[in-house]
């Protein structure tokens, strides 16, 4: 059963307007195929040695506790346990406390064991342009200006900065829990 282009909302949410938002041109291919050894999440995650490095990301995620069982990988496809009965943070956030923990220790895994290279992602310059226009956007000209003040000479940051391979899941309805293990 194809779950792609935000199909997949229909299978965590009761009802429709709860649905959280989605790019569905944006998203990969993604089905859901039912067995008798339970249900199975296939998703494009790509062709070759790209997704040979994303194959062997998603089984250290598992390996760490992140994320479900991966079964394997074929024609570009990642095929990883569906679990039917988990309830995303937007619908039920738990304990504030264990999702803390569980976020940090999500990052933190993905900063020792996912770096980037140098030529991935913004500059500390452009990443501070984008920081003061947001402030300016939310908070009004004033705090963007004393963000200025605040923000301390990039170049003296820049030999602390650890480039890492991000994912871009940090939305709350794409972090699951169980009811045996809830946040």
């Amino acid at each position: 059963m194809e779950i792609s282009g935000g199909g997949w909302r229909a299978h965590r949410y009761a009802c429709e307007q709860d649905w959280p938002a989605a790019k569905v041109q944006l998203e990969r291919r993604k089905f859901l195929l039912p067995t008798s050894d339970g249900t199975w999440l296939l998703k494009f995650i790509g062709l070759g040695s790209i997704g040979a490095r994303k194959l062997e990301r998603a089984r250290s995620l598992h390996a760490a506790g992140f994320t479900p069982e991966v079964a394997g990988f074929r024609h570009g496809f990642l095929v990883e346990r569906w679990i039917e009965d988990a309830t995303s943070l937007d619908q039920e956030f738990g304990n504030r406390d264990r999702v803390v923990i569980q976020v940090g220790r999500y990052l933190g895994f993905r900063a020792r064991h996912f770096k980037a290279g140098p030529e991935q992602g913004a500059s500390l310059q452009a990443l501070a342009e984008m920081a003061r226009f947001n402030t300016a956007q939310l908070l009004g000209e004033g705090a963007a200006c004393e963000f200025d003040r605040c923000l301390p000479q990039l170049d003296q940051l820049q030999g602390f900065v650890r480039r890492v391979e991000t994912d871009n899941r940090l939305h709350a309805w794409e972090w699951l829990h169980t009811p045996e293990a809830a946040c």
